[in-house]
This record gives structure tokens, sequence and C-alpha cells, in this order.
């Protein structure tokens, strides 16, 4: 998914502090850790950035700073720098990245293996420089997910990888067993698997013939076997693609959501905080669909987190459901970021207050009906008002709100001339757009013939002034583009 420039550091504010020669050159950001409190982001040059708390040392900055450090400015990643990363995966004290060309490099904590590394020189231990896992060196690697202390690669030939903690057998390989090194799931070797996803101490696994497999840990539902065991150290086919294709799925804590092909969401697992969006607070341990007016496109969760969105079709605004702040959303609601110094909704605040003696906008009903109220920096809005703003937004943008952290690596773009990234070329670019017809007005101008010397020059001083006048316009328009 993707944030435009002009509303990261709105959507990220520990972005805000970030200087403006970086802000202004981030191609790739990822926000993580347990309190939001770490960075990493990729530059146009493909040069690597961390900074925030380096727990374990999992910011991958070196042995120049101790592993509990926290870290204010950016530090160059350098084993990284140039290698073409395109994703990062976070668990509890560790990160994988992924290359373009598919190899994975490891950093943080390796108490229970979650590197990879070799057990002789990295057991138990800490590594604060990415290190490349070699054994998965011979392997294509298309996708990686993180537990709080397991790690899984996917395959570009669909198969799986699993290493680390397992003691809910989230690794999927028929014990309990921790796995310092990656380990084929064998059972579903032959399914063809396009995509992986972790919880806490779960994973999922999609086929292409749309089958979804879960195995780990139990406790919630999260494994929608129907069954009230603790955990299952094997891959159980949860919904058959034969009769319910499966096109897209997603983690959170411990609860899981699916899209089928035909725009209809389903989730299981836990559901304390409304993160099914079934409208009461009752776990599933089976698969329920989530009733919804229109048909969903992509959905977003995150394995440290209980809130839940979901896109329509119409890519639009997002829903979200589960925890918010300190306060839980039963039901999908439709949401719009909307930004704070705009006068309309300073405007729409004050009617508001008037007309309720509150700040507050209602957002769902407790099991007893009652409302439940929301303080953000953001409104969450059921029912248009002609005050406000229209405003499109995407699931990032509002996780990122919510939650502080993007949950997957997220792309940035620009909202507008994203096609001409340099402002020099851009310039140019205007410049050539408007030469054909400089050019053909020079033509015809020296063709004319005038009676009057002072005629000739009055005309072709006008013609000029017109020509500084609109090139002049249409610079000011490209700048106040770029101004974020």
């Amino acid at each position: 998914m993707t944030l435009e420039r002009r509303k990261l550091r709105r959507s990220i504010p520990i972005l805000n502090d970030l200087d403006s020669y970086l802000y202004q050159d981030i191609k790739r950001v990822f926000v993580f850790g347990r309190n939001s409190d770490c960075v990493i982001f990729i530059t146009n040059n493909d040069h690597v950035y961390s900074y925030g708390r380096n727990n374990c040392g999992c910011l991958g900055i070196g042995n120049d700073y101790d592993n509990q450090d926290l870290i204010v400015e950016p530090q160059k990643i350098h084993r990284l720098c140039g290698r073409k990363i395109v994703e990062f995966s976070a668990g509890r004290n560790h990160i994988l990245a992924r290359s373009k060309n598919g190899k994975i490099f490891a950093c943080g904590s390796n108490e229970f293996g979650q590197l990879a590394l070799p057990l002789d020189d990295y057991a138990g231990s800490s590594i604060n420089i990415p290190q490349q896992i070699q054994s998965l060196r011979n392997e294509h690697i298309i996708g990686i997910a993180c537990g709080a202390f397991h790690s899984l690669a996917l395959t570009k030939r669909g198969i799986i990888y699993g290493w680390g903690f397992n003691f809910w057998g989230q690794l999927g390989l028929g014990d309990n067993h921790n796995r310092f090194a990656p380990t084929i799931l064998r059972q579903l070797q032959h399914e063809n698997i396009v995509e992986i996803a972790c919880g806490q101490h779960h994973s999922v696994a999609l086929s292409r013939k749309g089958h979804l497999f879960t195995w780990g840990h139990n406790a919630y539902g999260q494994l929608g076997i129907g069954e009230r065991i603790n955990y299952r150290n094997i891959p159980t086919k949860v919904i058959d693609g034969n009769d319910f294709i499966i096109k897209q799925v997603t983690c959170g804590q411990n609860h899981v959501l699916a899209v089928s092909v035909d725009g209809q969401l389903l989730g299981f697992g836990s559901n304390y905080y409304g993160q099914l969006g079934t409208g009461s607070r009752r776990n599933e341990s089976l698969p329920v669909r989530i009733c919804l007016d229109e048909k969903i496109n992509d959905i977003l969760a995150s394995p440290f987190s209980n809130t839940s969105l979901a896109r329509t079709k119409k890519k639009r605004n997002s829903l979200v459901f589960g925890k918010c702040g300190d306060h839980w959303l039963l039901t999908p609601i439709d949401t719009k970021i909307i930004d704070d110094n705009d006068e309309s909704i300073n405007h729409h605040r004050k009617q508001q207050q008037s007309s309720s003696n509150s700040s507050n906008s209602i957002i769902s009903l407790d099991e007893n009906n009652n409302p439940l109220l929301l303080r953000t920096n953001f409104l969450l809005e059921q029912q248009k008002s002609p005050t406000m703003k229209k405003n499109k937004s995407n699931s990032h943008e509002i996780f990122a709100n919510i939650n502080q952290s993007t949950a997957h690596t997220t792309k940035v773009v620009r909202s507008n001339y994203h096609h001409h990234q340099n402002l020099f070329w851009q310039i140019l670019y205007l410049m050539k757009s408007k030469l054909p017809k400089i050019k053909q007005h020079s033509t015809t101008t020296t063709t004319k013939t005038f009676d009057n010397d002072d005629d000739h020059m009055d005309q072709t001083s006008g013609h000029l002034n017109q020509n500084r006048k609109h090139f002049s316009n249409g610079m000011n328009k490209l700048l106040n583009h770029h101004r974020i």
C-alpha cells in the first residue's frame, strides 16, 4: 500500500523531527515496535536509515550503540544500503529485510533462533548488524512474516520455511521444538502457497487455489478450527477454496481476517476489542462472515495490534473496527481522516460543541447500547457534513493515525506529478510543454509586416509578457503542489 507524502507527517508523528532533506527523499517507510518507537526508511538513492528504540540491536546500526539506546538521529544501516530492500517485517525484538532479488537479512534478538543464523556463532545472542541468512541464499524469497519470536519465509516456488520459537507449534512442523535454522514446512510444500502472515504466536498461509491454512496458538480461536485446544502444531485447512475462494489474508495479534474473491469479509479469533467487527465481543472459533453493505477489496492488521481495517472496492475511505485508542469499535465504521488545520473542520467542531457540549465523536455502541466516544487527533464520522472537506484516505494512513505504526513496509508517493520526482526535471518538463506554442508564435510574428516599428514593438512586447505570465502561473501551480 501507499502513503502520500503530503500526509506523511500527519499520519506518522515520529517523522515530524526528521531533517527536511531526508524527509523529502523517503521512498519507503516502516514503523514498528511495541510502542511504535522504531523507524526504518529507504531513500530514493537506496540508502537505508533507522532510528528509535534499539532493543537488542534491532535497528541494525552496529556496535557504536548500546542495545537499549534511544537513537534520536537517523543512522545508516550500511549493510543494507544499495541492496534494493523492498520489504521489512518485525517481531518483538528482531527484524527481517527482503531485497528485490529475493535475499533475506536479519538482526536483533536471536534468543529462540528467530534470526536463522549459525548456531555456533550466534546462539542466544543479539545481532546489531544485519546478516544475510546464508541457508536461504539459493532460494528466491518473495514474502516474509514475523510473529513475536518466530519467522516465516515464502519462496518463489510456493514453499514455506520457518524458524525460531515453536512452543505453540507456530512453525507447523508437527512438534514444539525451537528451530535455529530455516526448516521446510513439508505438509504444505505441494500446495503452491502465495501468501503468508503471522499473528503473535500463530501462522496463516493462503494457497493459489484459495485454500486457507492455520497453525500455532489457539487459546482465542485464532486458528478457526472450531476446537477448544490451546495449540495445533500442524497446518489445518480452515477454508476450502473449492467452496469459498480466499484472495487475501492478514493477522492481528490473536485474530485473522480474510477476503474472498467476491468481496466478502470473514474473521475468527479474539474479539475482545471488537476486532472481528461482528457487533459483539464474543470470540469466534470458526470463520464468520462480517455483514457489510459494500464489497471489500483489501484488509490490514498487525501482529501486535487489535485494530482491523478493510477497504471497499471503491478504494476511497476505509472501514475501521477493534481497538481505537482507549475505545473499542464493535462494528466497522466508515472513516474519513480530516486535517486538524482545515478551517472547515474547526467550524464543524464548534457546531458539534454547541450542540452536544463535547468535542468527542460518537463512533460505536457498547453491549448495553451506550455510546462510545473517541478523543484522537482526527475525526471518525458516520455521517457526511456539508462543512467537511472531502478527503481521500487509505488503510495505511488510518492505521498509522490509530497505532502510530505502518504495519507493513509502505511506499511513499507524491499526490501529483509523481512521475517527475525531481523539481528540476518538472520545470524542464513544463518548459518543453510550452516550447511548441512559443515557437509557433515566433514564426507567425516574423512573417507579419508592420507599417510602424512602434506597433511591431508593442505587439511583440505584449506577446512576450503574455508568455511570461502564462509560464509564471504554471510555475506557481507546480511549486504549490510540492509544499508539504
